[in-house]
């Protein structure tokens, strides 16, 4: 079992460090996702710097093609001039003859205003080439840079890109190895729960074995109060005066006298018996030959020797919602929770006139006790029907049970499949002598304010623990 734990933590500790590894390569893979998208949102900018670039380049060309469309308007241009002047110096030739000083002044001014034109023309040609070289050799230059850009860009991807897939790779094997510790420690744990489960069913078995053990002792420790009980009943109901003794007339004896067995009907029998300890006890409600009960006697309130039919409080797991047959036949455990059982109760209370007490606890801690002198409840064709009379007393503020207007006394027995007559046995879960669902209800869910004795338990508290008990005398 330890060296399954030391692996199992060996195994946790891998598996720890693996996560943390998985979760840094993670970590680094998202880091490079985003250089990579950052990279992709340079790329997608140089792309489109390249796209504005054609376009410009595109611009630039339709600027020289006007421009070469400008120069050769301006060779038609020339070649007019040239023929203007053709035409011209025919036109002064022709004059020449009638005016040859202002043919010649006409003819330097011709020549003059022609090279003006022709050095304006070679001007503006030589400046707007100048300037269409210039502008090409600065996109050439700025193509050459974004190409050069690209290719490293390139490069880098192509290096992240590797990089990635030996990271991936390496991601993969240890999900792989991951996957294998996660199988392993699956192992672990179900072998681990099923060692769990039968140490579970072991200690559930030695429980049950204890218990029957204690019960054996306790049904012993019973039957040998139950046979003192008997044999100090039989004392003092047949005196040594009356005890049949063999006859000492000759060959004869005398056949010794039958008498009843007596056994224990209840704790008041046991008590007045000179059984003075609180615990289990085995009694006979029916009679010494009928069926014996399982009970639990209280010695320590006076005057003693109560028997408890209710007890809640010591083990909450115990639940009262339940049906008609099992509050006839009673339910839970003798020692922890329990209700004894009403045909239990009913035929305790036929034995004599029998007193009830009741006790409380609250989660403060705070303890309440009532006492009536009268208690029984009837037979199951009466539905259960509850009996209380006499004087009350104790420290309760409030006596629901035998007066005010939601008293208990006279009321049947209800359970949720026999419900009374306002369905608090329904709405409330469990069973009682309903008269009113919020008043008095001692079989009410635990940590409710339906487990209550209204008055007493005031709206800060919850009822912790409840008994009713009775005795004779």
């Amino acid at each position: 079992m330890i060296s399954l734990k030391n692996e199992m933590a060996v195994m946790k500790t891998n598996a720890e460090d693996i996560r943390k590894s998985t979760s840094d390569l993670r970590h680094e893979d998202k880091k490079m996702l985003n250089e990579i998208e950052q990279m992709k949102h340079v790329q997608n900018d140089t792309s489109e710097t390249i796209i504005n670039v054609q376009h410009e380049h595109k611009r630039m060309l339709n600027e020289i093609k006007q421009m070469k469309h400008e120069h050769n308007n301006t060779s038609e241009m020339i070649i007019n001039v040239q023929h203007e002047h053709d035409k011209m110096l025919s036109e002064i030739e022709q004059k020449m003859k009638i005016n040859q000083n202002d043919t010649s002044e006409m003819i330097v001014n011709v020549q003059h205003e022609y090279k003006t034109i022709v050095s304006e023309i070679a001007q503006k040609m030589k400046y707007n080439h100048n300037v269409t070289s210039e502008r090409i050799v600065n996109v050439q230059d700025y193509l050459l840079n974004v190409n050069n850009s690209v290719d490293l860009l390139r490069n880098h991807t192509e290096k992240i890109n590797a990089k990635y897939g030996i990271q991936e790779n390496r991601t993969r094997e240890l999900s792989i190895q991951q996957e294998k510790i996660e199988s392993r420690l699956n192992e672990l744990h179900n072998n681990q729960r099923q060692l769990s489960e039968t140490q579970g069913m072991i200690a559930n078995h030695s429980k049950n074995t204890l218990e029957k053990i204690l019960k054996m002792r306790e049904d012993l420790e019973g039957n040998i109060t139950s046979m003192v009980s008997y044999l100090t009943l039989t004392r003092q109901d047949f005196p040594d005066s009356q005890t049949s003794r063999p006859s000492t007339s000759t060959g004869t004896t005398t056949k010794p006298t039958s008498t009843p067995l007596r056994r224990p009907m209840d704790c008041y029998d046991l008590y007045t018996s000179g059984n003075t300890r609180s615990r289990v006890y085995t009694v006979y409600p029916w009679g010494a030959t009928k069926q014996s009960v399982s009970v639990y006697c209280e010695m320590d309130v006076m005057p003693g020797g109560w028997t408890v039919f209710q007890r809640r409080g010591i083990d909450k797991s115990v639940l009262f919602n339940r049906t008609w047959l099992e509050y006839k036949k009673g339910f839970g455990s003798i020692y922890t929770d329990f209700w004894l059982g009403n045909e239990v109760i009913h035929q305790m209370t036929t034995i004599g006139s029998n007193k009830l007490y009741i006790q409380l606890k609250d989660t403060s801690l705070r303890s309440f006790h009532a006492r009536f002198e009268s208690f029984s409840i009837g037979p199951e064709t009466d539905k259960y029907r509850l009996h209380v009379a006499g004087k009350f007393s104790g420290n309760m503020t409030y006596d629901y049970v035998t007066s005010g207007s939601y008293i208990l006394n006279g009321q049947p027995f209800a359970t949720p499949d026999r419900p009374d007559t306002s369905h608090c046995a329904t709405r409330l879960a469990g069973g009682w002598w309903f008269h009113g669902c919020e008043y008095v209800y001692l079989n009410g869910p635990f940590n409710s304010r339906y487990w209550v004795w209204k008055g007493s338990i005031n709206y800060y508290n919850l009822l912790e623990y409840t008994s009713m008990m009775m005795t004779r005398g």
